[in-house]
């Protein structure tokens, strides 16, 4: 039998009415504006998802957006991680990625995209963007995550001749994990928002999410664009529940090994 702690159902609840506040500020302000092109309805927005949702044609796009936003994400993930566990054993390693670091972050959405679409192909490009925007912010995450570590137990781990993937497996992977997974959260949203910008300047490929908003604003439908912007966000949701259940599952496994090994 499933239990629901008092705190999920708190945050459902508080989410429900923040939704449904949401929903009523954006119906006041529609019959306000009082124009369906300006700011359409939400009952019009709606029913446009709804058409988008019985298109084969819209699961291809969603499908090909998704694979850019899975595929820039887990690279720049594995790429922080092993980065930063060289650059905290070999400060040479941190000295030389500290300038790419500052230009990456420094450096202009807008210029990276345009900088990308001329060195590389319409499809490659959008992960390219999203890579270079969110490396910089994992691999500080999972930089300072490592740095977190206790030195006293890591030198009293090497005195008692600890293994290396033992010390690597119950010092630095817990800190790394805590430290880098909310990070993760907000930057796999971050990345949504990245590759569906990316994929609207690369217009010349017509199978994603981006080329479809930028369809709809070159023929002035505002409810279809406002729809996509809906899915847009379903899209962000789902990917974060879909963080949030690995968490949860790695958290169930490694207690279940403590209590394996207990026994």
């Amino acid at each position: 039998m499933i239990r629901i702690s008092k705190n999920s159902i708190k945050r459902l609840v508080t989410g429900a009415i923040s939704l449904l506040v949401a929903l009523a500020i954006w119906l006041i302000l529609s019959f306000l504006v009082n124009s369906e092109f300006l700011f359409p309805s939400p009952a019009l927005v709606f029913k446009e998802v709804g058409v988008y949702l019985v298109t084969p044609s819209f699961y291809a796009a969603l499908f090909s957006t998704l694979v850019k936003i899975l595929i820039s994400f887990i690279v720049a993930l594995v790429a922080a991680v092993a980065l930063a566990f060289l650059s905290a054993k070999v400060k040479v390693a941190e000295y030389a990625l500290y300038p790419f670091i500052v230009i990456a972050r420094a450096a202009p959405t807008v210029s990276v995209v345009f900088i990308c679409l001329l060195w590389f192909s319409s499809r490659v490009s959008p992960m390219i963007v999203a890579f270079l925007v969110i490396f910089p912010i994992l691999y500080t995450s999972a930089l300072t995550g490592i740095r977190g570590v206790d030195g006293k137990l890591v030198e009293m781990a090497s005195a008692f001749k600890v293994k290396r993937a033992d010390v690597i497996k119950k010092l630095y992977l817990p800190s790394l994990f805590s430290r880098l997974y909310s990070d993760s959260v907000s930057t796999l949203s971050l990345n949504v928002k990245l590759v569906i910008a990316a994929e609207s300047w690369a217009y010349q490929v017509n199978n994603n999410l981006g080329t479809l908003i930028t369809q709809v604003k070159s023929d002035l439908e505002t409810a279809k664009l406002f729809a996509i912007t809906v899915l847009a966000i379903l899209l962000s949701f789902a990917l974060e529940l879909l963080l949030r259940l690995i968490r949860a599952v790695i958290l169930k496994i490694v207690e279940r090994s403590r209590l394996c090994r207990s026994l």
